[in-house]
């Protein structure tokens, strides 16, 4: 008998939540950045975002929603680049949205795909609110 681990696997719950940047992994060559971030509760997220289409050329609509994502963790409108390691240990805020769909392999079962949404600065977990008042 082989004893399994229990499951750590948990969906963040729907609704405002702040996260912190806690790790990067660019791939320049392929256009991908993916951004793992967690929350106040130890739950991870990693969000992709995707520079370049499949056939290689630049994917415009993705370069605008990271630069935006981006400047709301530095909480800086004006910044023009970005070292995408200093995003570590930025926080923000998010409203989380659950789009739950048919599992292609399981018509049975669904997935339930995690989407962030209006993205705002956050200065940590516990001074999540103190960004809205400047």
């Amino acid at each position: 008998m082989i004893q399994l681990s229990e499951s750590q696997f948990q969906v963040i719950p729907a609704g405002i939540q702040v996260f912190n940047i806690i790790g990067i992994e660019y791939k320049a060559n392929l256009g991908t950045m993916k951004v793992t971030m967690a929350t106040k509760d130890g739950l991870k997220h990693t969000e992709t975002f995707r520079f370049k289409t499949k056939e290689g050329k630049t994917n415009q609509g993705g370069i605008n929603v990271f630069s935006y994502f981006a400047r709301t963790a530095f909480n800086n409108f004006s910044l023009q680049e970005i070292n995408e390691e200093e995003l570590v240990g930025h926080y923000i805020k998010v409203l989380v949205e659950h789009d739950v769909q048919p599992n292609k392999n399981d018509p049975s079962k669904t997935v339930t795909f995690i989407r962030l949404k209006e993205f705002s600065p956050a200065l940590g977990f516990d001074g999540a609110d103190e960004l809205d008042e400047l």
